[in-house]
């Protein structure tokens, strides 16, 4: 595992394994990133309700008619009829009788709490987002790994009238561009892995390019995405589908990838177009168990301003007992709101 530095208090080395999380519950083995269940076969009964639980559980303050979900979720008749129906009988999914609509049923409860139970790492962050939100007026959220996507598991601020609303459930391919603050810290084979990823293949340029933005987010220990015009239509495919194979979709994540979307060197006297400020949350043995993030800033960010906005979201990233922040370039603390 990639270690702590013990003179620093730095990030942690790159290493000789690649980053891996703790599952949702204790007794589950160990994610790696960005590899994924590459070896295991799937059933396709099991793939599409898990396609419809996390749709629902992606858009939860709405609820979905039959036609709206075979569109979004491009199944046939049939298949979706057969699986809501054990859904609704399990309670996983409720059928409002009146307008005969779909949303997330009671049962997802008890399986919620059940993971929380064992996977406390939305707990332990929450009460410290609440407080930088309050402290600095933008929007928190974290995120963690799955398999090769992002899932936002809390979030805290007021609602984004700047940008798209970030949901809790909501998943992130985690290929190039999105992810770098979890892989910024593997060893070179695994971010040659997550580099492959993209779809179509990045050029020499953008894997350099690339390769220099994860060094920025690794000496640093953060990472910030800059707010092309690309992402804004990323961002509405995101809210009508949770399907990333999505040809549409994968062509405007490969254009992102090409773009200025990361801020790998900031210049004194520059102000940017910031979408989000990215750190990692480490646990004790130097694994990313996470990421937090701010966003939400209402307009171009001064240069000056980013290392104190970068501290304080480095500071929120320490959980008492579990893990230490990682700490790069300018160790200032003090933040305040976005004026």
């Amino acid at each position: 595992m990639a270690k702590q530095s013990a003179t620093t208090g730095g990030p942690p080395e790159r290493g000789g394994s690649s980053v891996s999380i703790e599952t949702a519950t204790p007794a589950a083995a160990r994610l790696q990133v960005p590899g994924g269940l590459a070896t295991s076969k799937m059933s396709p009964s099991a793939d599409r309700t898990i396609r419809i639980l996390n749709h629902l559980a992606g858009h939860s303050d709405q609820s979905f008619t039959f036609s709206q979900l075979r569109r979004d979720l491009g199944m046939s008749s049939g298949t979706l009829h057969a699986l809501l129906a054990s859904l609704v009988k399990g309670s996983y999914v409720r059928r409002n009788p009146d307008t005969l609509a779909y949303s997330l049923g009671p049962a997802v409860l008890a399986l919620g709490a059940a993971a929380r139970s064992g996977y406390r790492l939305a707990d332990d962050l929450v009460p410290e987002m609440e407080h930088m939100s309050q402290e600095l007026g933008l929007t928190c959220h974290a995120t963690v790994a799955q398999g090769g996507e992002m899932v936002v598991i809390a979030r805290t601020g007021p609602v984004e009238p700047f940008g798209r609303r970030v949901r809790v459930g909501e998943r992130y391919p985690l290929m190039p561009p999105f992810g770098t603050a979890y892989v910024a810290w593997s060893d070179h084979g695994s971010i040659d892995a997550y580099l492959a990823r993209s779809d179509p293949p990045l050029s020499r340029n953008d894997r350099d390019r690339c390769r220099h933005a994860l060094d920025s987010v690794r000496r640093r220990g953060y990472a910030v995405s800059l707010n092309p015009s690309t992402r804004h239509r990323v961002g509405e495919l995101i809210d009508g589908t949770d399907n990333w194979s999505g040809q549409e979709l994968g062509a405007l994540l490969s254009e992102l990838a090409h773009e200025e979307y990361f801020l790998a060197d900031v210049s004194p006297g520059s102000s940017y177009d910031v979408v989000a400020m990215t750190a990692p949350v480490f646990g004790p043995d130097g694994s990313v168990l996470g990421l937090l993030a701010l966003a939400n800033f209402p307009r171009p960010v001064p240069a000056e301003a980013i290392p104190p906005l970068a501290a304080r979201l480095r500071k929120a990233t320490v959980i008492p007992g579990v893990g230490r922040a990682a700490i790069g370039g300018d160790s200032t603390v003090g933040a305040g709101v976005i004026e």
